[in-house]
């Protein structure tokens, strides 16, 4: 499991998640352009890639120097439309928990008859944490 400690770092850290490595292999024109269609994919308010594409295939966008290769570009450097996704993605239904009953030794029944424990698994940024209540 990853973690950091932050005891063995005296410096200031910073993480964060760049594009940087997917401007490799575009032109600075070309990246321009991109950006140029993402603000453009904005205005329109986050359209899919696909339905900007028709949109510009079309024509139907005036005053728009945006090309269809820009979209395509843009998806390539800056990954998927996460605005649009974010607005259409709807949640999946979770799998039904089913209780497991398990039998207590009489003697321990008999001293704690009236003790209820549950245990649940809670998620914090991925890290599983076991919490119980009695």
């Amino acid at each position: 499991m990853p973690y950091i400690d932050m005891r063995e770092h005296e410096d200031a850290l910073l993480m964060i998640q760049t594009v940087r490595k997917n401007f490799e292999g575009f032109t600075k024109k070309q990246m321009g352009a991109a950006i140029l269609a993402r603000k453009a994919q904005a205005m329109t308010s986050h359209q899919s890639d696909d339905q900007f594409k028709q949109m510009v295939i079309a024509k139907s966008l005036k005053n728009c120097t945006v090309h269809v290769n820009d979209v395509s570009n843009a998806r390539a450097i800056f990954g998927p439309n996460r605005p649009g996704l974010r607005g259409k993605t709807v949640r999946q239904k979770p799998n039904r928990v089913e209780p497991e009953y398990i039998q207590i030794p009489r003697d321990f029944y008999a001293l704690h008859k009236f003790v209820t424990l549950t245990a649940d698994v809670m998620f914090v940024n991925g890290i599983p944490f076991l919490t119980t209540l009695s």
